[in-house]
């Protein structure tokens, strides 16, 4: 089951809590190539939601997602890491009349939802 989200941000809405909050993963390869330890993205974005202080019953959300990619390269060996940057947004105004919140109940997201809809991932 996938559920979709909408939000408006055409108001005034939400205000902006945090800029530049980060989180990373880092890995290892031997002789760059040889990969012991890969960056993991998944705890990336779990440090990143650490730094940024989300927790549940709070109306805050990520926006503005930046990835970037880094391997330096050391003469036995690299160190590739993931980070992740983004803004983080707190909803001050009342939900849109018609959406669920403003019925009274709640709608979980799926894991591969709320991936598309924080990361823009097309659905498989």
């Amino acid at each position: 089951m996938q559920t979709n989200t909408l939000v408006r941000l055409n108001g005034q809405n939400y205000r902006i809590v945090k800029t530049n909050v980060t989180g990373s993963s880092r890995g290892f390869s031997l002789l760059g190539f040889i990969t012991v330890v890969s960056p993991n993205y998944i705890k990336a974005v779990q440090h990143l939601y650490k730094e940024a202080g989300i927790t549940e019953g709070r109306a805050l959300a990520i926006a503005n997602i930046a990835q970037q990619d880094t391997s330096p390269y050391f003469i036995l060996f690299s160190l590739p890491k993931i980070t992740l940057r983004a803004d983080v947004i707190e909803f001050t105004g009342p939900p849109p009349s018609g959406s669920p919140a403003a019925r009274g109940s709640t709608t979980a997201l799926t894991r591969r939802a709320a991936q598309a809809a924080l990361f823009h991932v097309p659905p498989s």
